[in-house]
């Protein structure tokens, strides 16, 4: 399944949903168990943080997987318009 995903002004991206063949390592699965503890879990509207990992350690491929599973895949993504003038 597809699911579009769009913003106007930063046009449309196709998700597939699929089984993802990458296995993450044990800091990076840490790391995914902290940020639900502290975004999803959490009763806050808005928030901020940081991923620390080490260089090469994968902080993108941690931000990506996370935005992944509890976002996007669970259909909670709500898009707004930002207001450029």
């Amino acid at each position: 399944m597809k699911t579009k995903m769009g913003n106007k002004y930063a046009g449309t991206i196709l998700v597939k949903i699929d089984h993802n063949p990458i296995e993450l390592y044990l800091h990076q699965e840490e790391a995914l168990m902290t940020l639900d503890k502290a975004i999803v879990d959490s009763e806050v509207e808005e928030f901020a943080g940081l991923v620390v990992i080490a260089t090469g350690g994968g902080k993108t491929l941690t931000a990506v997987q996370w935005l992944l599973r509890t976002v996007i895949n669970k259909n909670i993504v709500q898009v707004s318009s930002l207001n450029i003038e």
